[in-house]
């Protein structure tokens, strides 16, 4: 297996380049919602579609959080810097609140 070999994203050519090889590699796609320009997950690609969303849906879940000022900037900025050790810490932190709920 090689490693994605990521352009420089210091530019905008740069970051499209890397779009189009996310595309390739993940089957990320780009599509319209609503009159904005968004990149999906392409449901048609079964296992990949299942792997990338549950990649995706916790950050999805962060930033939404981070958008209804449920947690700061800094929380947010921790999770994204610290990934995937953060979300790890994440669900540890989730179980244990179960843990304790179960002995109650």
């Amino acid at each position: 297996m090689h490693a994605l070999n990521v352009p420089e994203i210091d530019s905008y050519v740069g970051v499209m380049h890397t779009l189009f090889a996310l595309e390739d590699l993940y089957g990320l796609k780009i599509d319209r919602l609503n009159d904005e320009i968004c990149i999906r997950v392409n449901r048609q690609n079964g296992a990949l579609f299942q792997k990338m969303t549950g990649l995706l849906e916790p950050w999805e879940e962060l930033a939404h959080k981070y958008r209804n000022g449920e947690i700061s900037r800094e929380e947010y900025d921790h999770w994204r810097y610290y990934y995937p050790k953060s979300e790890a810490e994440r669900n540890e932190e989730v179980l244990r609140k179960v843990k304790e709920n179960n002995r109650k």
